[in-house]
């Protein structure tokens, strides 16, 4: 459950990444502000620390760090494929990706209740 969780985390962290590029930018507040874009590159960071942390607790760090270096590349290209194809729909895959997100939290805070 958590290496799913982290792997949306990572999805999300690179759609924010794609955004946070000024010629990539979706949104007129992302272009005007290298402020916008740092904070959102700074978020993007945190996340995907985040998810390292989440993806190392399961198998360990020996494990953990190849596994999430190995889904940020998979996050990665999918992330810039779907720019490339289709520019500015990073946007729609962030948004799957912290839909993905809470999906997994609320199928693993069901089963923790049952």
């Amino acid at each position: 459950m958590e290496t799913a969780f982290a792997a949306s985390l990572l999805m999300l962290a690179v759609a924010i990444w794609i955004e946070a590029h000024e010629r990539r930018a979706v949104f007129a507040d992302m272009k005007a502000s290298a402020r916008n874009r740092n904070l959102a590159k700074g978020a993007g960071w945190a996340l995907a620390l985040i998810a390292l942390v989440l993806m190392a607790q399961p198998q360990g760090w020996e494990r953990g760090i190849p596994i999430w270096l190995g889904a940020a590349t998979a996050a990665g290209i999918v992330g810039l494929l779907i720019d490339a194809r289709f520019p500015g729909r990073h946007v729609e895959y962030g948004v799957g990706a912290a839909a993905l997100a809470g999906l997994v939290l609320m199928t693993a805070i069901a089963g923790a209740a049952l």
